[in-house]
């Protein structure tokens, strides 16, 4: 009995949470200074966006506020990277994103420890990996990723 009355005041307080979210971003209004300066360039078509893409900004903005400047400076390049990208590549770049959050943890894991490598690489190697990746078809691509993949499982994780 307690087991059920916990999860019903769980139930009415995660519905509470959700309401208040949606009320709170529904007006413009109800945004605090910080969050309106944040999603200025919004604030003409607030309104007509759904209550869901709202709520997502208001996290972003929420967000940005919790970034030290050198975290910001990060996500403003990125941003305007983004922002030079065709409506194509934009929906290449979600689409690889929805398939990496659909990968088991281990494999996600093992993308970004490969992802770190990389990161960590000289600027000249990088470069050259990427003109290599650019210049073979999307065949050799495939080809290539598959070898990758033989190759790590064949290897055992290191700790």
């Amino acid at each position: 009995m307690m087991h059920r009355s916990k999860f019903g005041l769980l139930y009415i307080a995660s519905l509470v949470c959700v309401f208040s979210l949606n009320v709170y971003a529904a007006e413009w209004s109800s945004l605090d200074d910080n969050q309106k300066q944040i999603l200025g360039a919004f604030e003409a078509s607030w309104q007509s966006l759904d209550e869901a893409k709202q709520v997502r900004l208001v996290g972003v903005a929420n967000r940005w506020q919790q970034m030290n400047p050198e975290q910001k400076q990060k996500a403003a390049v990125r941003l305007k990277k983004w922002r030079t990208l065709s409506a194509g590549q934009r929906q290449a770049v979600r689409s690889r994103f929805s398939q990496f959050r659909e990968l088991p943890e281990a494999e996600k894991a093992r993308v970004r420890r490969q992802f770190r490598k990389f990161q960590n690489m000289p600027e000249a190697r990088k470069a050259k990996l990427k003109a290599r990746w650019q210049q073979m078809s999307p065949e050799q691509k495939r080809k290539a990723i598959q070898r990758r993949k033989k190759t790590v499982e064949r290897v055992p994780e290191r700790k």
